[in-house]
């Protein structure tokens, strides 16, 4: 189901006896995001501080309630957390901190493989997933 509005959602939910669907839909409003992020060889520099520097920015700018992960490539590919978690105050400065060692360590550039691994560790039932 798609609608623009969250009065849409429970209106629709609601008036065919569907409580606990708005309910569940209510808990995923904040969505989930996978940040993939390039940490090879030639993003040494100035290039990995930027792509860190946005990383921080994008993930202290979650909109509330949502799920997160970073998926880290190279020649191979590292998921930061096991599954994607809400964002809070205590996940988000754990993250923040493991960002500030990331370095252009991960050898080439292999985004591929990185892709089907992003898929693999959401949280959210993947209906609700972009």
């Amino acid at each position: 189901f798609f609608f623009q509005a969250e009065d849409g959602i429970r209106d629709f939910c609601l008036s065919r006896g569907l409580g606990d669907v708005y309910k569940r839909q209510a808990e995923y409003m904040g969505g989930e995001y996978i940040f993939v992020i390039d940490r090879s060889g030639s993003m040494s520099g100035s290039r990995i501080e930027t792509a860190k520097e946005s990383l921080i920015y994008f993930i202290k700018s979650l909109p509330a309630n949502s799920y997160f992960n970073i998926v880290s490539f190279g020649s191979n590919f590292e998921p930061l957390l096991a599954d994607s978690k809400m964002n809070s105050d205590e996940i988000i400065q754990q993250v923040l901190n493991r960002i500030s060692f990331f370095g252009a360590n991960m050898g080439g550039t292999e985004l591929l493989p990185s892709l089907p691994v992003s898929y693999t560790h959401l949280t959210l039932p993947t209906i609700y997933s972009v």
